[in-house]
């Protein structure tokens, strides 16, 4: 579409469209090492669900965590 330089057209079903993501625009930081501490985060300690959930998944008792049912949701295309 872009080639042509048309950015919208539609048919019987459909129309199409080319836009702008929206949101913040996104950004890169070339070399970490070199960003001033004034940019920097203090980042708390995070539980690694991934680890929790293997662990439980492979039958080993935990006190402190249990897997929960998935839910449920109407999927229409």
């Amino acid at each position: 579409m872009k080639s042509t330089g048309k950015i919208k057209f539609k048919t019987l079903l459909f129309s199409f469209g080319i836009q702008k993501n929206g949101g913040k625009q996104p950004i890169v930081i070339d070399d970490p090492e070199a960003v001033p501490d004034a940019y920097m985060v203090p980042q708390p300690p995070v539980v690694d669900k991934d680890a929790v959930r293997k662990t439980l998944e492979d039958g080993v008792s935990i006190t402190w965590a249990h897997l929960e049912p998935r839910g449920e949701s109407l999927r229409i295309r």
